[in-house]
């Protein structure tokens, strides 16, 4: 087995290919997602690209502290999305894609649910929503968006919209 990294099949970074094992500077990865960086201290190792385009190192460590702090609304929605209780789906929270740590992940119908607080309004933040949004979109994944207030006053409106897009995904996927 060679030591050296192998180039990826897909862009991962804004159209710049990447290779396994190639160290990605820290500084970047923070830039793009930079609701973790807020929330977290970077610490002295390194981040490396996995061969599926993930990012191990922090980030599964991270996904972990974002899981022990979870909102109101993702407590919410995650007693109805866990255990398959939402059409038999099986979702993961704070699951980490790329170099971002999504909020709720469907892997058989590819959809990502994303929960909005009030920090989402912020300008800067809208911009960085919106460029993280188009490049998962970009990776294949489906997105789907709601602020804490929706998923707290009006849960079932919530689900039935989730359901729709999974089937929706499901009937796209199957042809």
């Amino acid at each position: 087995m060679s030591p050296h990294p192998q180039p990826l099949s897909t862009d991962v970074e804004r159209g710049e290919k990447m290779e396994r094992g190639e160290k990605v500077e820290r500084d970047k990865l923070l830039k793009m997602n930079m609701s973790i960086s807020k929330k977290f201290n970077s610490s002295d190792s390194p981040l490396y690209l996995t061969r599926k385009g993930g990012i191990k190192g922090n980030e599964v460590e991270k996904a972990r502290q974002l899981r022990k702090q979870a909102t109101e609304a993702e407590k919410i929605l995650w007693q109805v999305l866990r255990n398959r209780k939402l059409n038999n789906l099986k979702f993961r929270r704070q699951h980490p894609i790329a170099s971002y740590i999504v909020d709720f992940y469907c892997a058989e119908v590819v959809l990502i649910v994303e929960l909005d607080g009030s920090i989402h309004t912020i300008p800067d933040e809208k911009d960085y929503d919106v460029a993280r949004q188009e490049d998962l979109e970009n990776m294949g994944y489906s997105v789907l968006r709601f602020t804490n207030t929706q998923v707290e006053k009006n849960i079932n409106n919530v689900l039935s919209i989730i359901s729709k897009t999974a089937e929706e995904q499901k009937k796209t996927l199957s042809l």
